[in-house]
């Protein structure tokens, strides 16, 4: 009996990855333009994160989409554009956090590459050490970048309530349009985690896009509400980071991913949290 119902997981196991890499592969062949997601920027960095890029390899990234000839767009160029299908050659660098290198690395080295990228900030954050400042996120707006809100204090949203949600997304909104002086209509989840709640309330507080960290494209021309986000991880090199343009290329990373969501979907934010700590 016990041997049956070992043999029967084991089918069900098989026959979901199949499904799983199956889907993987058909959702990574759409045609469609890439959203890079960053984290910090830092100079000589050499402390083994996952979410913190060397500058030099930040340099390096931007010189490639320069001499490849792909053209950076922020979210709101997205309504403004004439777009008939979603072109290769076009790409959205975003970055979570609004921590400070956002400012003294980040912000410099696109003005000189002439590139423009969203900022992603958590506004109880601003003017902490570590962070953004009021002047700095409105100084980086003057100058063509765009700043969108990664909530209030930075909770995992599926795990909360309702008014909790509501606001989270709310006030970020609020004060980071008395800051910059201009209408914040993007958003991306802290952790990448949201539900239905969340995608509704965004929608109600008035946000227009809705940045998610599901590896995939985006086609521009149907103006999605949701997008996914491609992950610039800091251990990676120069090869690597040019396969994240050409997804096709990154069934394994993505596959992964999809392992991981699942896994988040059956245990929940918290306890999710919980293991990968």
């Amino acid at each position: 009996m016990f041997k049956k119902i070992s043999i029967s997981i084991l089918v069900i196991f098989i026959m979901s990855a199949f499904f799983l890499v199956g889907h993987d592969y058909w959702e990574l062949h759409q045609n469609g333009t890439v959203v890079l997601l960053y984290h910090k920027i830092l100079n000589n960095s050499n402390n083994g994160s996952k979410y913190v890029l060397d500058v030099k390899n930040f340099e390096e990234q931007l010189s490639y989409l320069k001499t490849a000839g792909y053209q950076t767009i922020i979210p709101r160029d997205i309504s403004k554009m004439e777009i008939s299908d979603s072109s290769s050659k076009l790409v959205i660098l975003t970055f979570d956090d609004g921590t400070e290198d956002h400012y003294t690395q980040v912000f410099p080295l696109l003005k000189k590459n002439d590139m423009f990228a969203i900022f992603f900030v958590v506004t109880e954050y601003i003017n902490s050490p570590g962070s953004l400042t009021g002047k700095q996120i409105k100084e980086m707006a003057e100058n063509g970048m765009e700043i969108g809100s990664h909530s209030y204090s930075h909770p995992l949203l599926d795990a909360q309530e309702d008014k909790k949600i509501n606001f989270e997304l709310e006030q970020s909104k609020k004060d980071l349009e008395e800051i910059c002086g201009q209408e914040v209509i993007s958003f991306a989840p802290p952790g990448g985690w949201f539900n239905n709640n969340v995608l509704e309330i965004a929608r109600k507080v008035g946000y227009q896009q809705f940045y998610s960290c599901e590896i995939g494209t985006n086609n521009l021309a149907r103006h999605p509400f949701i997008y996914k986000r491609i992950e610039v991880l800091g251990n990676m090199s120069l090869q690597d980071f040019k396969k994240l343009l050409d997804p096709p290329q990154i069934l394994s990373y993505k596959t992964v991913q999809s392992v991981k969501f699942l896994l988040h979907d059956l245990i929940g934010s918290k306890n999710y949290q919980r293991l990968a700590n």
